[in-house]
């Protein structure tokens, strides 16, 4: 319910108010590895973990403040191609990895019998039971250590409470103890397993299908277009239609049936001050506040800029000062009403920003439509918010929903952010042509750094004296960019762009 609400409020105030309304903001690993690091924290020193992430997220916020007033988020010129793609592939591949990790843990749940003509073994395990002769002393005190379940016994008129384990138990010390020693026949889901792997399959199948087929030659390109555009949700629908029809228990989709808080006994409001808290951990908090804030620049800047990629063809400014004030913003609201941190999520952004291309619908026969850009508006992002928090509405129906098809589904998005990735594979490569090449020649290959970038401007662009005449062939400009050293101070020089130069590569590193 908390991820629920955190959608709703920041994707609605993002979609308003945010400067590059074609980012979604939403839960990221790196923010959750922080949180959970938090919460062992809190735990293993018995701190109320709320009260202490309340005051993370207000040093969180003071932070990236400070962040926009002193306009920190211009050190995102510093982020190049080779980052942008190395963080997307990063995003990426945990999409793929976690969903195959889900889709194999699903056989642990309804195991698969490989072996049907051997015998089928059994779930052994002691039941508890007490009587007067549980056991000596001297027992009690070896199997102290568990604390599953209290049995209370005499002995040599002495009472004696003993905490057992009592499903950790062999049947020695089962018998030993008192209990009771049963056995179950083990159950096996077979087709379960199966049926998983065949909605996983057809799920990222038919979408990877439907999304090719704008570039067919089937039907008018409008109704390719529309059929493309709705893929994802074809397939989902088609793949919950098969799992129902089949009737077998797959895993659903696990979602809550009123609006409170998962916890019980909290409220919505989070009290930032706690008996258990020491005074000085509100100061504290500012430490794992600064890694907050780290994580929440590189987030929110790093796909701000994916997006804002000149492939694009956006045609509305960028606003990195205003998304990160807007995310401080959040992130206190967050803070208050206990809910995750959102920031700009990688791969459901290059999601909605894909979903959103435009392409020429008047094309010859054969001939592929030509991208012309991206649908820019604030509606779409408003709609996600807005319907994320209406899910609660339709929870009867998400219930419907296996797992495998959304494991599908996170596999697709993976894949789909893994398309148009350039100079990431060539890392190592690229930075060894700094060593052969010019700055002003790998300018091609990727952006260059500001430093960097200026003086490959100075050295390429070197201004050359020589008067102004005509120059009837390439070696009369030889001439006078020899005669240079003697002293000749003209009024030209030769720009990077024009033909002029071009021409003269024949003079060999002469550089004009």
């Amino acid at each position: 319910m908390e991820c629920i609400f955190a959608a709703a409020v920041s994707g609605v105030l993002f979609a308003l108010f945010g400067g590059q309304p074609m980012n979604i903001l939403g839960s990221t690993g790196p923010m959750l590895v922080l949180e959970t690091i938090i919460y062992n924290l809190c735990k293993d020193n018995d701190w109320d973990f709320m009260p202490a992430r309340f005051w993370v997220g207000m040093w969180t916020v003071l932070f990236i403040l400070i962040i926009v007033i002193f306009n920190l988020s211009s050190c995102v010129k510093y982020i190049t191609r080779f980052t942008e793609d190395s963080f997307a592939t990063l995003i990426a591949v945990i999409f793929i990895v976690e969903a195959f990790k889900k889709l194999f843990e699903i056989e642990k749940d309804y195991p698969v019998n490989f072996h049907p003509d051997d015998p089928i073994p059994f779930n052994c395990s002691c039941s508890s039971t007490c009587n007067e002769n549980v056991t000596t002393a001297l027992g009690a005190l070896a199997y102290g250590a568990f604390t599953n379940f209290t049995c209370t016994g005499t002995e040599n008129f002495t009472t004696i409470n003993i905490s057992i384990n009592w499903n950790g138990l062999t049947t020695a010390e089962c018998s030993e103890f008192g209990g009771s020693w049963g056995c179950d026949p083990k159950q096996y889901y077979g087709d379960v397993f199966f049926l998983s792997v065949i909605l996983f399959a057809g799920t990222f199948g038919i979408t990877v299908l439907l999304i090719s087929f704008k570039t067919s030659s089937l039907f008018p390109n409008v109704i390719r277009q529309r059929v493309s555009d709705f893929s994802v949700l074809i397939a989902i629908v088609s793949m919950v239609l098969l799992d129902y029809f089949l009737g077998l228990p797959t895993p659903k989709l696990t979602v809550p049936s009123e609006f409170k808080p998962t916890r019980p006994g909290r409220g919505w409001i989070i009290s930032p001050f706690s008996d258990k808290n020491p005074w000085w951990l509100y100061l504290a908090a500012s430490v794992p506040a600064a890694l907050s804030t780290i994580l929440v620049f590189l987030d929110q800047q790093i796909t701000a800029v994916i997006v804002n990629r000149k492939e694009h063809k956006l045609q509305k400014g960028v606003g990195y000062h205003l998304d990160m004030f807007i995310v401080a913003i959040t992130v206190g609201i967050h803070s208050l009403l206990g809910l995750p941190w959102y920031v700009a999520a990688t791969v459901s952004a290059l999601a909605h920003v894909q979903s959103l291309q435009k392409e020429s619908e008047c094309t010859a026969p054969g001939e592929k439509p030509v991208f012309l850009g991206v649908r820019e508006q604030r509606v779409t992002a408003l709609f996600i918010g807005i319907l994320s928090g209406l899910a609660v509405l339709i929870t009867s129906v998400l219930r419907i929903i296996p797992m495998p098809v959304l494991y599908g589904v996170f596999f697709f998005m993976g894949f789909s952010a893994l398309r148009g990735q350039q100079v990431l594979a060539t890392g190592i490569v690229r930075k060894v042509l700094e060593c052969i090449y010019t700055n002003h020649e790998l300018k091609y290959i990727d952006d260059l750094l500001p430093g960097s970038e200026k003086k490959s401007h100075n050295e390429d662009n070197e201004k050359i004296d020589v008067p102004y005449k005509t120059f009837s062939s390439i070696d009369s400009v030889s001439a006078i960019v020899e005669d240079k050293e003697n002293g000749i101070k003209p009024s030209f020089y030769v720009d990077e762009e024009c033909d002029v130069k071009q021409r003269t590569t024949a003079l060999g590193n002469t550089k004009l």
